[in-house]
C-alpha cells in the first residue's frame, strides 16, 4: 500500500466478509459494509440467495461490532459519498466490479485497491501463469499450484503418482 494512512477504513463487498480479508494486517481498521439496492437489483437472485447475502452483511456488521459501519443506500457511490472518507478495498472478483472500483478511485472515494487475499494467486501472478495459453483447464492450474506450494508432492512427483 503506497501512501495509504494506517487509519483508512476498509470497504468489504458481500463476498469478502471473512477474517482472511478484514483480519490480519487489517484487524485494526474500521470496516465499511454497504447494502446497495441497485447492486441487488442488477442481477436476478434466487430469494434464498438474496436472503443469504443480506444476512451475511448484517451478521458481519454485528460480529465486527463498533469496528463496522453498515450503510443502506440505493448505490455504492451514494453510500461512499455519505460515508465521507476514502476507503481501501480489495480487488473485486469480477472485471466489471474492478472497473467500477477504479472509477471510484479516480473520484477520490477509494484510496487504494488492494490485491485480494482470497485467491491462491494475485491476479498479476495468474496472468503470468496464463501467459499465451490457449487452453485453460483447472487441472493444469491445480497441478502447477501443487508444485508451487509443495502440496501432496514427493519431490518433483505427485504423491502416489497421481
Amino acid at each position: 500500500m503506497t501512501g495509504v494512512r494506517d487509519d483508512t477504513p476498509l470497504w468489504l463487498f458481500a463476498d469478502q466478509l471473512g477474517p482472511a480479508v478484514h483480519g490480519g494486517e487489517h484487524a485494526h481498521r474500521e470496516v465499511l459494509l454497504i447494502e446497495a439496492t441497485s447492486a441487488l437489483r442488477k442481477r436476478r437472485y434466487h430469494r434464498q440467495k438474496l436472503h443469504l447475502v443480506l444476512s451475511a452483511l448484517r451478521h458481519a456488521d454485528r460480529d465486527l461490532g463498533d469496528r463496522a459501519t453498515l450503510l443502506r443506500s440505493d448505490n455504492y457511490t451514494e453510500a461512499l459519498r455519505r460515508f465521507g472518507r476514502p476507503v481501501l478495498v480489495h480487488q473485486p472478483t469480477s472485471f466489471a466490479a474492478e472497473k467500477f472500483v477504479h472509477r471510484l478511485e479516480q473520484q477520490g472515494l477509494v484510496a487504494d485497491v488492494l490485491p485480494t487475499p482470497t485467491f491462491a494467486l494475485p491476479r498479476a501472478e495468474f496472468e503470468l501463469w496464463a501467459g499465451a495459453r490457449t487452453r485453460f483447464r483447472m487441472e493444469d492450474f491445480y497441478r502447477d499450484q501443487r508444485r508451487r506450494f509443495d502440496v501432496l508432492m514427493q519431490g518433483d512427483e505427485p504423491v502416489g503418482n497421481r
